[in-house]
């Protein structure tokens, strides 16, 4: 299964359509893999989100718990 970012399919598939006039073997694996990728994603959703709101967790050295901001 493939992680993907929001957008990154879409981007896949793009590519995928523009290699239908080649007819290497890149091109057969790109789209095979692109049509697996879009068959798991619509099966099992597993995107990660473009961005992410992250507050990391410090430790004063007294043992109090800090948390940051942004």
């Amino acid at each position: 299964m493939a992680k993907l970012v929001e957008g990154q399919l879409e981007v896949m598939q793009m590519v995928s359509d523009f290699s239908v006039v080649s007819h290497s073997i890149a091109s057969n694996f790109m789209r095979d893999y692109v049509a697996t990728v879009n068959m798991l994603q619509s099966r099992f959703p597993d995107t990660i989100p473009r961005f992410a709101d992250i507050h990391p967790i410090m430790e004063d050295p007294k043992g109090k718990v800090l948390q940051t901001i942004g």
